[in-house]
């Protein structure tokens, strides 16, 4: 590990998170229809490369954080997906600690960001390392009256759609019948000597 001085030294958390609160969203499986979702994105503000690692502060659940390690370029950006396969509980609250250790250009060449903070340990470089915290939303329950509203317009859409149709098809069904009967008309005996009488 270089020497402290070689290392960049910052002051102030060189990362905004994006959205400031990250929403779960439901992404149902057929092995675990509770399965949810959150996805934010850390946003380096920094000329200088950084390394992250993401910590919940709740062990009651099993998290799956991707990725949970990993570098980031100057001024660079990284998606992150934290997944949950708990019972949906509305309006809770998931809690999460982000640490952000600034490198030196050289650092970390040619190693991934897991095996560098497993091999260097940067929890024990507490002055050098920055900590922020985060909290992931559990979405509110829809209430009856609005899922009510929406089963209603979709009902209307429904109903608007088959009317539409069943007009088209009568519109259609009278052309076709007038073009069958002037047709029909313009076939017929007495049409053909009604027209030898005129032109006679």
């Amino acid at each position: 590990m270089p020497a402290n001085g070689s290392r960049p030294k910052i002051t102030d958390m060189p990362i905004i998170l994006e959205p400031s609160f990250p929403t779960f969203t439901p992404r149902p499986l057929k092995e675990n229809l509770n399965k949810q979702t959150a996805n934010l994105i850390l946003v380096n503000t920094s000329p200088h490369k950084l390394i992250f690692k993401i910590v919940p502060n709740s062990t009651d659940i099993n998290y799956l954080i991707q990725p949970e390690i990993d570098y980031l370029a100057p001024n660079g950006c990284r998606l992150i997906g934290i997944s949950i396969n708990d019972t949906p509980k509305p309006k809770r609250e998931h809690d999460f600690t982000y640490k952000v250790l600034a490198l030196n250009p050289t650092e970390s060449f040619g190693i991934s960001a897991v095996q560098y903070w497993e091999q260097n340990q940067p929890e024990n470089s507490a002055h050098l390392l920055q900590e922020a915290q985060f909290v992931c939303l559990e979405p509110e329950m829809e209430s009856p009256r609005r899922k009510q509203h929406h089963h209603i317009d979709n009902d209307m859409k429904v109903s608007l759609s088959t009317e539409y149709a069943k007009r088209i098809r009568r519109h259609t069904a009278l052309l076709d019948h007038s073009r069958s009967s002037n047709d029909s008309e313009s076939n017929s005996p007495i049409y053909y000597k009604l027209a030898i009488l005129l032109f006679v």
